[in-house]
């Protein structure tokens, strides 16, 4: 309990290298973390910008375990969108599918946010259509991500049109100066 809390704490701190390095010093102990610290290390990672150490603790879950959950995607895939590692975040969406794990809003605002900050419009539209498919309801977050990347990929009509299904969900357009 007490290292999940301190990792935690380094966690709200984005005390990333602080929350690995107690990771480090339990397992030297011979002692294994359990998935809400890994968690909250890997969202350490994600604050600070860290995706390289964030990709490196979702391997050693894998191989290691505790099995990755779709909270620690959620942390994994933000983290490579931070570090402009889109295809990354993409690839760790296509794990998730193969673990038989479910992307949730989360997930997807990450991913099309990571898109949004590149410019891939195609890949935002997709992930959008994506969540379509599985029945995951995109939020004001999402669809503002999606406009983004349509407008920073000149694609001004099909942004128009996302404000246009954003307003007949009944999400309310933001001014952002």
């Amino acid at each position: 309990v007490s290292l999940s809390a301190a990792v935690s704490a380094c966690e709200k701190a984005a005390q990333w290298s602080d929350s690995v390095q107690l990771l480090r010093r339990t397992e030297a102990d011979g002692l294994e973390a359990n998935a809400v610290t890994l968690n909250a290390a890997i969202s350490a990672c994600e604050k600070g910008r860290e995706w390289r150490s964030a990709a490196s603790l979702l391997l050693g879950m894998r191989k290691r375990g505790p099995a990755p959950v779709t909270t620690t995607y959620n942390a994994v895939v933000s983290a490579y969108g931070r570090g402009r590692q889109v295809s990354r975040a993409l690839e760790s969406m296509g794990e998730m599918r193969a673990l038989l794990l479910c992307a949730d809003t989360v997930t997807y605002n990450a991913a099309v946010g990571a898109c949004g900050e590149s410019r891939l419009w195609e890949e935002a539209l997709a992930l959008l259509a994506e969540m379509d498919t599985c029945g995951v309801d995109p939020d004001a977050v999402t669809l503002a991500s999606a406009i983004s990347a349509c407008a920073g990929g000149a694609q001004w009509e099909l942004a128009l049109e996302l404000l246009e299904a954003a307003w007949q969900r009944g999400l309310e357009a933001e001014v952002v100066v």
